[in-house]
């Protein structure tokens, strides 16, 4: 009887530890705006229409170069850049515009929102500015690279979202 109360103890005791290692969110949440990783720009024009400048940029990377296009929309502030080979490999925010997560986090919002919707943040960060940048990666399980959601805060605020696969991190 006391080794069965052990194990159960023990099996409590690891699945608590679990839940607090896995603070990271599903991959439903991986989207901003209606956009996923790994689309193609097709897709995007679908839901947003032709963009209204591209640029592109090679970089060596993958044991080659690889171009890397970016799309912009409206005045600049939304933005989605793919590859050929990869489709859409990041998407990002900086404007209230109504563009948000599933969850319905949006630019301007406070940053105590974070915690409320997404839980315990992976790993906090800072920009080039000082800003503050809350990660929060993909639940996944196994070997592989994680995407994730960025979200850059000034003064207790929003100010950028960024949805980044987690390819761009080798």
């Amino acid at each position: 009887m006391t080794r069965c109360r052990l194990i159960i103890l023990t099996v409590v005791l690891l699945s608590m530890i679990c839940s607090v290692c896995m603070a990271s969110i599903p991959r439903s949440e991986l989207a901003l705006g209606g956009v996923t990783l790994f689309t193609r720009f097709a897709n995007v024009q679908r839901i947003y229409g032709q963009p209204t400048r591209t640029s592109y940029e090679d970089y060596n990377i993958w044991g080659g170069t690889s171009r890397f296009y970016t799309q912009y929309y409206g005045n600049g502030s939304f933005s989605v850049t793919a590859t050929n080979r990869d489709g859409v490999v990041s998407v990002t925010t900086t404007a209230n515009n109504g563009i948000g997560t599933p969850a319905g986090i949006k630019v301007g919002m406070s940053q105590g929102r974070l915690s409320m919707v997404y839980g315990e943040v992976d790993s906090i960060g800072e920009d080039e500015n000082g800003n503050k940048v809350f990660c929060y990666d993909e639940r996944k399980t196994g070997v592989g690279c994680r995407d994730s959601l960025q979200f850059t805060v000034r003064d207790g605020r929003i100010i950028e979202i960024s949805l980044i696969a987690g390819i761009l991190y080798i």
